[in-house]
């Protein structure tokens, strides 16, 4: 249910919960690792003008006809407050770097293209005033990370608009491709260093990646390219650092078996979108202040949560359970399972977070009720123990349900009451097809099997089809990327591949071809790139 903020739409992926439930499957890997530095300060002081107030003026009223002067024998004065002209609003000041990340100091120039004003600014990303403001008298040299932000000042009147640029800087940076497998007792420590990885890490036995201090970009060209998997009793630990990938769609975190994850102190960071994480297996996971954090729940897992803001919480409800639940946005504490009787094993403990969105997912024989809720995303699965069977849904959109139910192929069912739903991710497992007509939906990008998609009249985010999955979508929009791997075919027809821009440039838009995967555009236009790669094939017809 990944979303990528900055912000873009939410990328729901089905958890490898779901795999193992619709067609089974594992996660194994083998060792290496590398550590980082440390950087300083340099911060100057802070001065202030006086703010000059304007005056008032005193006015004798004149008569206006022999009856009002009559009426006053005696002339009265009156304090009457001006009403100034007001001033022209100060232009913004403009910072020449829009910020990022870096490696080496950073030299910044600030410019006002005002006349007699002064540019006044902060490097803790409060707002500069003649009173918190320092004067800017000459270029500024960043050595450590910096929250600029920059106002045109002049005494009597309102300062400007804010302009804002956010730095983070290291002295050490490590640029690593490919695959990092750690085993045994391994350890890989990333502290105090700028990390930036193309390609998976996997953890097993009692192997640890530990990162402090650091800011961490998982670098990749599509959703679910690559990812970090931690599985038997290893352990990732993350401590007052930045993680997040590139902006070109989901990249995920997996725990599985009695791994544990450990995390204080985290956020995306400049430029990241943020990233996905599986709790599965019995795994462990403890988090301390992780905005943004988004993370699906899963089978025997344990999951604490505090003190953090704008989630997104995904529950993996198991096949054949009947539930009925409000999913609250603003949580003081919030406790929800085991439940044997549902057969619901996980635990998730929150305290003092808010939550941007939930999703639940509907299984074979399920009957599932959500109510009172006001941001669901939801996902449908056609897999096992169905075996040849036909799923039709039709109108898939976003909005809020009164009261509406749907019958789920041959035996689930989906109620929602008094619930506002923002996405939906319907998925196909083994040997059964799934046909979506007429809808409006966040992606098709977790299948299986021999499993068949029919797509008519829809828009979508993301597709992605694997093993020997078969796509084909008509006269539809697609506004991320279509992924072709293993042996799966998608045919595009009479479609639009165009991506979407969210104001700094297009994201998605691109159709990629893996391994033996085939992609067929017929009459079908890619505002981005077509890239076939390790034996993929992409043809026009």
């Amino acid at each position: 249910m990944t979303k990528l903020r900055r912000i873009f739409p939410l990328l729901t992926a089905i958890s490898l919960f779901l795999l193992a439930v619709a067609c089974g499957g594992d996660a194994e890997g083998s060792a290496s690792g590398q550590p980082g530095v440390s950087g300083t300060v340099e911060v100057a002081p802070t001065t202030s003008t006086d703010y000059e107030a304007p005056t008032a003026t005193i006015a004798k009223p004149t008569a206006t006809s022999e009856a009002s002067s009559a009426a006053t024998n005696d002339a009265t004065l009156a304090v009457v407050t001006s009403s100034p002209t007001p001033l022209p609003t100060l232009d913004a000041p403009y910072i020449d770097s829009s910020g990022g990340v870096f490696g080496t100091p950073q030299t910044v120039t600030i410019r006002s293209g005002e006349t007699d004003a002064r540019v006044l600014y902060t490097l803790d990303g409060t707002s500069p005033s003649p009173q918190t403001g320092t004067i800017y008298t000459k270029p500024i040299v960043l050595t450590e990370p910096a929250k600029l932000r920059a106002v045109t000042y002049r005494a009597g009147q309102d300062v400007s608009e804010i302009a804002a640029a956010d730095f983070v800087i290291f002295d050490q940076v490590l640029e690593k491709t490919g695959d990092i497998n750690l085993s045994g007792n391994d350890q890989m420590i990333i502290e105090d260093t700028l990390f930036l990885h193309e390609g998976n890490i996997t953890l097993t036995d009692n192997a640890q990646l530990i990162i402090r201090n650091s800011f961490v970009t998982h670098v990749k060209d599509f959703a679910f390219q690559y990812g970090v998997s931690a599985s038997g009793h290893s352990r990732v630990t993350i401590e007052n650092s930045s993680v997040g990938s590139n902006c070109t769609g989901s990249f995920n975190y997996s725990f599985l078996e009695n791994a544990t994850l450990y995390a204080e102190q985290v956020d995306i960071g400049v430029g990241n979108c943020n990233t996905w994480v599986f709790m599965s297996g019995n795994s462990d996971v403890d988090i301390t202040t992780w905005d943004y954090f988004g993370g699906t729940v899963c089978d025997g897992s344990a999951v604490s949560i505090e003190n953090s803001q704008e989630l997104e919480v995904e529950l993996c409800l198991p096949g054949g359970s009947t539930v009925d639940t409000a999913l609250p946005t603003s949580v003081d504490l919030f406790k929800y399972g085991p439940q044997p009787i549902n057969g619901i094993e996980f635990s998730l403990i929150m305290n003092n977070v808010t939550v941007d969105g939930w999703g639940i997912n509907v299984l074979p024989g399920s009957n599932i009720t959500i109510r009172d809720s006001d941001a669901i995303t939801i996902g449908i699965i056609a897999g096992r123990p169905w075996e040849e069977a036909i799923v039709e849904i039709d109108g898939l959109e976003s909005g809020y349900y009164d009261l509406n139910k749907w019958w789920i192929g041959p035996d689930a069912s989906l109620t929602l009451i008094n619930t506002s739903v923002y996405g939906w991710e319907p998925n196909v497992f083994a040997d059964n097809t799934l046909i979506i007509r007429d809808s409006n939906y966040t992606a098709s990008t977790v299948n299986s099997g021999d499993a068949h998609y029919e797509i008519v009249r829809s828009t979508v985010n993301v597709l992605s089809a694997s093993e020997r999955v078969t796509m084909i979508i008509t006269d539809s929009v697609i506004t991320g990327d279509v992924i072709a791997n293993d042996d799966a075919v998608i045919i595009l027809i009479n479609c639009d591949v165009r991506g979407s821009d969210y104001g700094d440039g297009l994201v998605g838009g691109n159709v990629f071809a893996r391994g033996n995967g085939k992609v067929i555009l017929r009459n079908t236009t890619v505002a981005g790139e077509t890239v076939a790669q390790d034996g993929g094939e992409i043809t026009t017809e």
